[in-house]
C-alpha cells in the first residue's frame, strides 16, 4: 500500500509523499479531506480525468451535501462512499487509540466487495462502525456534534472559566469547551452549521 498526499503546506507535513492533484486523479482511493466550504469545487476539479475506477471517500462532519456533490459530479463508474470518523486528535488521545471511537459509513454508490472492505477495514482498526444515511447522519450530528460545539463556543466567548469550586456538572462541560470545542476550527464550526 502506497499513500500519497496532495497539500498547500507541505512543511506541515514533512513525512508526506507528495504528489500532484493530477496525479492524485489517478490513484484507485481517493479521500478529498478539504473543508466542507471547499469540498464542492474539489469534487468538480477531481471529476475532469479521474481514474473511472477509482473509489472515492469523503471524511466531512456533514454528508448530505458533500455525498449530493460527489453524485452530481463524478463518473458514475466511480464509487462514492461518505464517512464521518467521529473523533480527531483530542478524542484518540483522551480515549488512548481508536478503539471503540464511532466511524460513520454512508454507502452510496459501492460494490458490495468495497463496502465489505472498508467495514473490514473499520472492524480491524477497532472502532465502532456505524452505517447509515446521510440524512440520518446529519440530523444526529445537528445533536451530538453542532449542539456541543455550539454550547462550547458560546461559554469561551463569554469568557466562561474554573471559578475553584466548581460542581462536577460544570467542571465537565469545562472540559467539553477547553479540550474539545476550542481545538476545532472556526472554520468547521461555520461549516458544520451552514452545510
Amino acid at each position: 500500500l502506497e499513500i500519497y498526499g496532495v497539500t498547500s503546506r507541505p512543511q506541515d507535513t514533512p513525512e508526506l509523499n507528495l504528489t500532484t492533484f493530477e496525479e492524485a486523479k489517478q490513484m484507485d482511493l481517493i479521500i478529498p479531506s478539504v473543508p466542507i466550504s471547499a469540498f464542492e469545487s474539489t469534487i468538480k476539479k477531481l471529476a475532469d480525468g479521474i481514474n473511472p475506477e477509482a473509489v472515492v471517500i469523503d471524511v466531512c462532519s456533514v454528508k448530505v451535501n458533500p455525498v449530493k456533490w460527489m453524485q452530481q459530479y463524478l463518473p458514475e463508474s466511480v464509487q462514492i462512499c461518505g464517512t464521518h470518523p467521529l473523533w480527531g486528535p483530542d478524542s484518540v488521545r483522551i480515549n488512548g487509540g481508536l478503539k471503540g471511537l464511532p466511524m460513520i459509513v454512508c454507502p452510496i454508490r459501492l460494490s458490495s466487495t468495497m463496502q465489505s472492505l472498508i467495514m473490514a477495514l473499520v472492524e480491524r482498526t477497532e472502532m465502532s462502525g456505524f452505517v447509515m444515511t446521510p440524512e440520518q447522519h446529519d440530523q444526529k450530528m445537528a445533536w451530538s456534534l453542532l449542539y456541543f460545539q455550539l454550547i462550547g463556543r458560546i461559554g469561551n466567548g463569554a469568557g466562561v472559566k474554573d471559578t475553584g469550586i466548581n460542581t462536577v456538572g460544570f467542571s465537565k462541560l469545562l472540559d467539553l469547551q477547553e479540550n474539545y470545542a476550542m481545538n476545532d476550527s472556526w472554520q468547521l464550526f461555520e461549516d458544520m452549521y451552514k452545510y
